[in-house]
């Protein structure tokens, strides 16, 4: 079944809609909890849009990066990478604002924004948001980024 109520994609959109309408209270939980990996991922970009430190941003991020990467999404990456990028990065130019949460501003500030520009001009990728804002705040990414562009 390609279409209808009963279709995979119909499921998983549905899903998705319901982890990110859970209640705020809940967003948490089921992201940390739930078994169904697209009820996490709505839960997780409901949770991004609310006030989070940059480690949480990063983690959250991380999370629904990982899901772009498995499977055959792997081989469709050039065809979001750049726009799942820039809105990570609008993200991260807004946690700059709190920079005392990086390890070391004069540093790694001044490097995390030189990527964020260059994701706007379209000269940087996804990974390099990523490992940019965990360079800055000394936080580990997992085995998945060896497959993000």
């Amino acid at each position: 079944v390609i279409l209808g109520s009963d279709a995979n994609l119909t499921k998983n959109i549905r899903s998705i809609l319901e982890g990110a309408l859970s209640p705020p209270e809940l967003l948490s939980e089921c992201y940390n909890k739930d078994t169904n990996d697209h009820k996490r991922i709505g839960a997780t970009a409901a949770l991004l849009s609310g006030k989070l430190s940059g480690r949480e941003v990063l983690c959250y991020q991380s999370f629904l990066t990982s899901g772009l990467v498995v499977d055959d999404s792997y081989i469709r990456q050039q065809l979001f990478n750049c726009h799942v990028a820039r809105i990570f990065s609008k993200t991260w130019g807004q946690q700059v604002l709190n920079r005392f949460q990086f390890y070391s501003v004069r540093t790694s500030i001044p490097d995390l924004l030189h990527v964020i520009n260059e994701v706007e001009r379209g000269n940087n990728t996804l990974k390099n948001v990523l490992i940019a804002a965990a360079n800055a705040l000394r936080y580990p990414l997992g085995e998945y980024m060896k497959r993000v562009y």
